[in-house]
């Protein structure tokens, strides 16, 4: 008997087939998991924001305006664990323009390039971030950029 030795071609449609399924299933998988961790770095860099903005602005409160019922405030933008105090001569609707496209991203699960703060000392909320982290710790944020 004088056979070459090889696959058929019925041999390879089947390794393909297989393949082809093993990727199908993966694929949502590695997509999940990788929501999971942008989601989880959203929340991190929340948290730190929250509690660097805090600190800030406690270490020096003379440097804050007051706003027209005396209350004391401070907007802070938070990058790459850097804080930036932003001009305090800022209306609240400017920094919630610019906070638009940060919490888009949050609701899209993408990782937000930088996360907005609001610090005052006399409101019911003294401190409120966009995009924010809701009663059941799930990431918000919503096309008006308002802080929560």
């Amino acid at each position: 008997m004088n056979r070459k030795q090889g696959f058929t071609l019925a041999e390879l449609l089947i390794v393909v087939a297989i393949i082809g399924v093993l990727v199908a299933v993966s694929v949502p998988v590695f997509t999940a998991q990788r929501r999971k961790a942008v989601d989880a770095v959203n929340k991190a860099n929340i948290r730190a924001a929250k509690s660097k903005a805090l600190a800030a602005f406690y270490d020096d409160e003379t440097k804050y305006v007051e706003s027209a019922n005396g209350t004391k405030m401070a907007y802070f933008k938070y990058t790459d664990g850097k804080l930036v105090r932003l001009a305090t001569d800022l209306a609240s609707h400017n920094v919630n323009d610019m906070a638009r496209t940060v919490c888009a991203q949050a609701a899209d699960h993408k990782r937000c390039d930088c996360i907005y703060v609001y610090v005052s000392l006399n409101d019911a909320k003294p401190i409120q971030t966009a995009p924010y982290l809701d009663q059941n710790g799930n990431i918000r944020g919503d096309d008006k950029g308002q802080f929560g």
